[in-house]
């Protein structure tokens, strides 16, 4: 959790009464360490997901462009297959007038 970013309003002070004024301060600084600590604790799972996030959608997005790739490669295959194809039936025929 970044300083600047800490309500200082939201900690609760302490006010000593005597003798058990140190009992008060501890409690609260207890209590202020174990909300920090859970402030913390929820601000690294929440960064964690957030992470996880977006590496999925990083994935999802190399995924799509392969996909579009390895596709695009399929048609220009297919078309230079067809245009190979196309000229063995020309030659092909071309034999076949010769041979007459």
């Amino acid at each position: 959790i970044s300083i600047s970013n800490y309500d200082y309003a939201t900690i609760p002070r302490s006010k000593s009464v005597g003798f058990m004024g140190v009992f008060v301060s501890i409690y609260y600084s207890s209590q202020m360490y174990q909300e920090a600590e859970s402030r913390i604790r929820q601000r690294q799972e929440q960064i964690l997901r957030d992470r996880e996030e977006r590496k999925q959608r990083e994935e999802e997005g190399l995924r799509e462009k392969q996909q579009k790739e390895v596709h695009n490669c399929l048609r220009r295959m297919e078309g230079e297959l067809q245009h190979r194809v196309e000229k063995i039936r020309a030659l092909e025929k071309r034999i076949a007038e010769l041979e007459e």
